[in-house]
């Protein structure tokens, strides 16, 4: 058990260093990708993946499949369309009770929905809701382990989540930030920071090419009491 404990920790630690390392040199997909193999390779699972739902708590949409999905067992095709949790699978439980939920004799649930094609066979699976201020933002599961799931499963595939929205937030909020630097938040086009920036990359281009670069500027006449009238 010491063993074992401490190839987990191993694990997380180096998967958040691997988060720090990518956040913005990788995409989110890839790095959710990342994060689920880890816990698919942790609770000894053969498939796993991640939904995100949506704000208004009715709809859902599929994000991704863990590498090993994808390789071995899944053909469906990944679209992000969203659709109702009423038309869900029993995966949505975990919605509806807004906890863990384990279904460890898949096959036997009367509730259950027929899978669409290209979806991977279940056997077992583990869903783990993540919330944020009261909402739940991301539901991550794995699922068709050997043995039956418990509660250590369930504590590490929710700390697992938990790091891996940690650090989608981190990139949302940089994202922001460079978009709140170099774009007006009132109309979302460019400001003059990034067209100084573009100038003088284009500039530095010109003069290593020998060739010109062109500034158009177009006057908008009586804008001025607009934003003396309105505010910028």
């Amino acid at each position: 058990r010491n063993i074992r404990q401490r190839h987990i920790n191993q694990s997380l630690l180096e998967l958040r260093r691997y988060l720090s390392e990518n956040i913005n040199k990788r995409s989110l997909k890839s790095l959710m990708q990342i994060t689920l193999d880890t816990a698919e390779l942790l609770t000894n699972s053969q498939i796993g993946f991640i939904h995100f739902v949506d704000a208004d708590q009715e709809h859902v949409s599929l994000q991704i499949w863990s590498t090993n999905t994808n390789k071995t067992f899944c053909s469906i095709e990944v679209n992000g369309s969203h659709y109702p949790i009423s038309q869900a699978g029993v995966w949505v439980d975990c919605i509806h009770q807004r906890q863990p939920v384990i279904h460890n004799d898949y096959l036997s649930l009367p509730h259950k929905k027929g899978l669409p094609q290209g979806h991977p066979p279940i056997i077992r699976e583990l869903l783990v809701p993540i919330i944020r201020n009261g909402i739940i933002t991301v539901i991550i599961g794995v699922g068709n382990k050997i043995v039956d799931y418990n509660q250590t499963d369930i504590d590490l595939v929710k700390e697992i989540g938990d790091i891996m929205i940690s650090y989608i937030e981190r990139k949302q909020i940089d994202d922001r930030i460079e978009f709140m630097a170099y774009y007006d938040l009132l109309t979302k086009l460019p400001n003059r920071v990034l067209l100084f920036d573009r100038l003088n990359y284009a500039m530095a281009q010109s003069k290593r090419s020998g060739t010109l670069t062109i500034l158009g500027y177009l006057d908008l006449d009586n804008f001025k009491p607009v934003n003396d009238i309105y505010g910028h």
